[in-house]
C-alpha cells in the first residue's frame, strides 16, 4: 500500500469502544497509544479492556 494511503493520526485517548465477541461477551476497550504521534510505537498499540458482561 502506498505510504500516502497509510497516514496514521493516532487514536482518541478520550474514547471508549464497546465490542462484542463471538461468545456474546461485551467488553469496554480504550486505546492508550497507537503511533509515535501519541507517544506509542507504530505497530504495537497499547490498550486496556474490561469485561462488562458475560455472554450466554
Amino acid at each position: 500500500m502506498p505510504s500516502s494511503l497509510r497516514e496514521t493520526i493516532g487514536v482518541r485517548a478520550d474514547r471508549f469502544y464497546v465490542i462484542q465477541d463471538g461468545a456474546r461477551n461485551i467488553y469496554k476497550l480504550k486505546f492508550l497509544s497507537f503511533h509515535e504521534k501519541d507517544r506509542g510505537v507504530r505497530g504495537k498499540p497499547k490498550l486496556m479492556y474490561a469485561l462488562v458482561k458475560h455472554g450466554h
